[in-house]
């Protein structure tokens, strides 16, 4: 008989390749989904499907004389269920990332928006301001089953938001005789932020809010 593979198995829409070093006038190859080849080297099954998985028959003919068959049985793995991925975002600079998914796998390969990625064995990932992963935009991810190998189609991307943080620019329309009004000035650098709310306290442990607007008047300031 001829010289068969081992078996071997192959990941869902993956290409199943079947050869024999066998030397010989003719070959034919049979298998599952009437799979058939004329070749040592048949084409490439493409896409495989559980549809292909099985036994692949192979004769071959030498000076006229057909030889006894082998067999290689061939199995599809199927691929993990696609995970949906989800963040708490939108966060501020400095906050804690964090991305997970509901999916139930081996592994999980995390993909940054700059394309840099990450495996893990949970299924939530954890990302502290300063680490280079730390990074806002479109992330996704990919289940992995560790005993085949298989790894599932990739996640839709879900876009992480982080928020930077505004630094407070307080001035005034002062210096004001004791008794006249002054104008509180508030901003934040670089210039105003969309959004922007405000809170202007009387004390520095904040407990006396004086006003929620932008640019306030203190009517009859004291000393």
């Amino acid at each position: 008989p001829p010289v068969m593979p081992a078996p071997f198995a192959v990941c869902e829409e993956d290409a199943i390749v079947l050869s024999t070093t066998t030397l010989a006038d003719a070959y034919l190859w049979t298998g599952p989904s009437g799979f058939t080849s004329t070749l040592q080297y048949p084409a490439a099954i493409l896409n495989a499907s559980s549809l292909n998985q099985g036994w692949y028959k192979l004769y071959v003919t030498v000076n006229g004389c057909a030889s006894a068959s082998d067999s290689v049985f061939v199995t599809v793995n199927p691929l993990p269920t696609t995970p949906v991925i989800t963040s708490n975002g939108p966060i501020c600079n400095g906050e804690i990332l964090v991305l997970s998914t509901t999916a139930v796998a081996g592994n999980y390969r995390w993909t940054a928006p700059d394309g840099s990625t990450v495996v893990t064995s949970t299924s939530t990932l954890t990302i502290n301001a300063g680490n280079a992963l730390y990074q806002d935009g479109m992330w996704t991810v990919t289940s992995i089953n560790t005993v085949t190998g298989c790894e599932s189609h990739i996640s839709q991307p879900v876009n992480v938001v982080i928020t930077p943080v505004p630094v407070a620019f307080a001035s005034n329309s002062g210096p004001v005789c004791s008794g006249f009004d002054v104008q509180l000035f508030g901003n934040t650098v670089p210039g105003t932020l969309p959004g922007t709310m405000y809170a202007w306290y009387a004390d520095a442990a904040l407990t006396t809010l004086v006003s929620p607007q932008q640019n306030p008047i203190i009517a009859g300031l004291p000393d």
